[in-house]
C-alpha cells in the first residue's frame, strides 16, 4: 500500500512540475494556481499514508508476532524433539547396560555350573576309584582269609594225620593184629612189632 501512494506522490510531483513549466498542460491559468492545488493535492497521499501506517504496522507487527510465534514453536519442538531423542539414547543405552550385565551374570553362572559339574565328575570318579579300591582290598583280605583257613585245614590235617601216624596200636598177638589188618603189616607201619614177625622177612602176621 505504502509503495502506491509513494507512486501517486511521484506522479503529482510530475505534474506539479509541467504545470509550473507550462499550466495550459493541466489547464490552470497560472503557476501559483498549480503551486496551490499541488500543495493541497500533494499534502493528500502524505494523510492517507498515515492513516494507513497503523494498519501496515499493526500487520507487520502481526507477521512479526506470528513468526516469533512459529520460531518459539519450532524452538520447542526442536528442544521436545532432542529432548526426546536424549530419552531414548539414554533409555537404549540403559538396556544395552543391562543386557551386557544379564549376558555376564549369564556367563559366570554358566562358568559356576560348568565348574559344579566338573567337581562333581571328580567327586564321583573318586568315589568309584574308592569303591573300586575298597573291593580289591575287600577281595584281598577273603583271599587272603580263605587261604589263611585253607593253611589252617590243611596244617589241622597233617597235625592229624602225623598224630594218627604217630600213635603205636599195640597188639597182643596176630589174631588180635588182624582184626584191624587183616593181611599183616610191614615193617614201616606202627602197629609192626618184631614178636610178631616169626620169620623175620619184616612182615607181621602175614597169612
Amino acid at each position: 500500500m505504502s509503495n502506491f501512494f509513494m507512486l501517486l506522490m511521484f506522479l503529482f510531483i510530475i505534474v506539479i512540475i509541467l504545470g509550473l513549466i507550462k499550466p495550459s498542460l493541466v489547464k490552470m491559468e497560472s503557476g501559483k494556481s498549480v503551486v496551490i492545488r499541488g500543495v493541497f493535492v500533494f499534502i493528500i497521499p502524505f494523510i492517507l499514508l498515515g492513516c494507513t501506517a497503523p494498519e501496515q504496522t499493526d500487520e507487520v507487527s502481526e507477521q512479526k508476532t506470528e513468526q516469533s510465534t512459529d520460531d518459539k514453536k519450532e524452538e520447542a519442538a526442536r528442544l521436545e524433539a532432542e529432548k526426546k531423542d536424549k530419552e531414548e539414547k539414554e533409555k537404549a543405552e540403559a538396556e544395552a547396560q543391562k543386557a551386557k550385565e544379564l549376558e555376564e551374570q549369564k556367563k559366570i553362572e554358566e562358568q559356576k555350573a560348568r565348574e559344579l559339574e566338573e567337581q562333581k565328575k571328580k567327586e564321583e570318579e573318586l568315589a568309584k576309584q574308592q569303591a573300586a579300591a575298597e573291593e580289591e582290598k575287600r577281595k584281598a583280605e577273603a583271599a587272603a582269609a580263605l587261604k589263611a583257613q585253607e593253611e589252617a585245614a590243611a596244617q589241622a590235617a597233617t597235625a592229624n594225620t602225623e598224630a594218627n601216624n604217630t600213635t603205636v596200636v599195640s597188639f597182643q598177638n596176630c589174631t588180635e593184629l588182624r582184626k584191624v589188618h587183616p593181611n599183616g603189616v610191614p615193617s614201616t607201619h606202627p602197629a609192626y612189632e618184631p614178636k610178631h614177625d616169626r620169620d623175620k622177612d619184616n612182615f607181621a602176621c602175614e597169612r
